[in-house]
């Protein structure tokens, strides 16, 4: 695979060029000017495609990421109400079957420092080698 397809379409160009200047009649290596013509040709054509297929592409990721955006909100939405809802709510199974964490399973987040417990231990200690 070409490392940069445009930079050899160009080169490609530039020999289309430069033998059409200086001797558009020789056959080179059992080539003719015409048949390279159309090689240029091909490869130009399949360049084009190959650039509408990565506009087609840019194009259904705008289309995908808007409708994930507009479909977010929905399950936002949804969420909301399962919270909302008196018979479910944020402490309800499908709650958490919807990946959320149950009111009643979340720590408080309230922590206290034990001020008498020991210094954690060191590992062992590495000997360093001498030469």
């Amino acid at each position: 695979m070409a490392k940069n397809p445009g930079r050899v379409i160009e080169r490609m160009e530039q020999v289309l060029n430069g033998w059409e200047a200086t001797d558009p009649g020789r056959v080179i290596a059992g080539v003719s000017l015409e048949e390279y013509r159309a090689d240029v040709e091909a490869v130009r054509q399949a360049q084009a495609l190959v650039e509408r297929k990565r506009t087609e592409w840019d194009n259904a990721q705008t289309d995908r990421d808007k409708l994930i955006e507009a479909k977010l909100e929905r399950m936002q939405r949804v969420v909301n109400g399962v919270i909302g809802d008196p018979e479910l709510g944020p402490d309800s199974k499908m709650y958490e079957a919807m990946g959320y964490v149950r009111k009643s399973a979340r720590k408080s987040g309230l922590t206290r420092k034990n001020k008498d417990a020991a210094p954690p231990t060191e590992g062992p200690k590495l000997q360093a080698h001498s030469a």
